[in-house]
């Protein structure tokens, strides 16, 4: 059977369509048209980016869609095999250092990160939930320094009013006349 890398460019060229073109039809970056056209699968981070890609160029290009994703099935299962098989090669060789070395990349705990801020959150508003309801509930925490009782239950009032009052001569009428 034709591979179907050279069915997709078989094709297009029919057609007397650029990969451009192509691309501008099906809304496929051409760097992945170009991929399909040269059965470099390994360029997809999934097999299903491979197989929509090739179903939406085979409709664009009126290509028998049954027998295109035939043979990227058969395709793909061979690649998975071939895949397996390399797997089963390496795994026989001996462990060096480099193969030992812990791998590169970083992935932050996001998750981890997000529930201990979630409980942070909690932890706060039980502790001034637990300290509303203790103030609340204590009349000897009700009562200000003078003796008499908070209007609104756990918020200390402190008396302010003496510390408004101005000396009425140091306000003078700065406007010119």
């Amino acid at each position: 059977m034709v591979p179907l890398r050279k069915q997709l460019k078989d094709a297009r060229e029919k057609r007397n369509l650029t990969i451009q073109q192509v691309a501008a039809l099906t809304n496929i970056k051409t760097e992945h048209i170009r991929a399909l056209e040269e059965g470099n699968y390994a360029f997809f981070s999934a097999p299903i980016y491979i197989r929509g890609f090739a179903r939406s160029i085979a409709i664009a290009l009126k290509m028998d869609l049954l027998s295109v994703m035939g043979q990227l099935d058969i395709e793909l299962s061979e690649q998975r095999q071939n895949l397996k098989n390399a797997d089963l090669h390496k795994s026989s060789e001996p462990l060096t250092t480099s193969t030992l070395s812990p791998d590169k990349s970083f992935h932050f705990p996001w998750k981890w990160v997000s529930f201990s801020f979630f409980g942070l959150i909690l932890s706060i508003l039980a502790f001034f939930t637990i300290r509303y309801f203790i103030h609340s509930s204590d009349p000897k925490l009700n009562t200000n320094s003078s003796g008499q009782s908070n209007p609104s239950p756990g918020i200390i009032l402190k008396d302010y009013s003496g510390s408004l009052d101005l000396p009425t001569n140091t306000i003078t009428n700065t406007l010119p006349e």
